[in-house]
Formats: C-alpha cells, sequence, structure tokens
C-alpha cells in the first residue's frame, strides 16, 4: 500500500514538471519556418509577390513574395523553371520590421523541366500597419554547367511591389 501512494506522488510530481517544461517551451516557442526545404504551393490572396526578378526567362521564373495573415508575415522565394532542363538551386530568404528580422537558408536542390517550388522562411509577428521588409538572394545553375547567375532582390521586397505591412489584405 505505500509502495502505490508514493509511486503515486511520484508520477503525479512527474507529470508537473512534464507540464512546467511544456510550457516552458511554448513561452519560448520560436517563429514557424518551413525553410530548408522546397515545397509545392498555391498562391492566395494574401501573398504579395514581385514581378519576374531573373535576368534570363529563359531558365527560372524567380520571385520574391511576402505571405500576409493578419498580423504574422512570412518571406517566400518562389521559383519556376522556364526550361525542360533540370536546373539547381539554392537560396536565403530574409524578414524584418522593427529592427527584429529572421534570416533561412534553403537546401540545394535540383528543379526538374517546367517545375516550380518555394521555400518559406521565418514567419514574424509584428502590429498591424508596421512595414514589412523581405529579401531573397538566389542562385540558379543549369545542371549541365552551361549557364549559372545570381538574382536578388530587398526592399519592399522590390520595386514593383508596393510596401508589404502586418494586417494588409
Amino acid at each position: 500500500m505505500l509502495q502505490r501512494v508514493l509511486l503515486q506522488r511520484v508520477l503525479r510530481r512527474s507529470a508537473l514538471a512534464v507540464a512546467a517544461v511544456g510550457g516552458l517551451l511554448f513561452a519560448t516557442a520560436q517563429p514557424a519556418v518551413a525553410a530548408p526545404y522546397w515545397q509545392t504551393f498555391t498562391v492566395t490572396s494574401k501573398w504579395h509577390c514581385t514581378g519576374r526578378l531573373s535576368s534570363d526567362n529563359s531558365v527560372a521564373d524567380v520571385r520574391a513574395c511576402v505571405v500576409v495573415n493578419g498580423n504574422y508575415a512570412q518571406s517566400v522565394v518562389r521559383v519556376r523553371n522556364t526550361t525542360s532542363a533540370f536546373i539547381d538551386l539554392r537560396t536565403v530568404v530574409s524578414i524584418s520590421a522593427s529592427g527584429d528580422g529572421y534570416e533561412d537558408s534553403c537546401d540545394q536542390t535540383v528543379l526538374g523541366g517546367t517545375l516550380q517550388r518555394a521555400c518559406f522562411g521565418s514567419t514574424m509577428h509584428g502590429s498591424c500597419g508596421v512595414k514589412i521588409r523581405a529579401s531573397i538572394y538566389t542562385e540558379v545553375a543549369r545542371t549541365d554547367g552551361n549557364w549559372s547567375t545570381v538574382y536578388w532582390t530587398s526592399g519592399d521586397p522590390g520595386a514593383d511591389l508596393n510596401p508589404v505591412k502586418f494586417c494588409m489584405t
């Protein structure tokens, strides 16, 4: 009987300790991020993207985007292979607002002909109306080694995209 009471106390205290650690983890939660993985995607009205940033339209269509959902925003790079050949990709996406920010690297990957993928950076929380800055640095190369280039945009994020703000619809 005494052993059973002691065992119940130990289990109760263990459960309290696990709950306390779990609460601490939630209190110090990191931003949501999908990097370093490239994923399929669907563009919605919450996506605010630049026009084509690539200088050589015969190889890849690269766009910088900010996805805004109320007080949350996430930087994204979208790449569409415009050829039937394979291309190599690697990129860095970043987002910042009010002096805080995140930068995420996406794994190098090979993208098959005519496919498109996106790499999502960290999700950031901000106050409504605060301007969001996002940037991407992307390298695209043909796997046959005949062509390579770097695409870059920075700012709001780019000359052809109006300033993006938290809570924007």
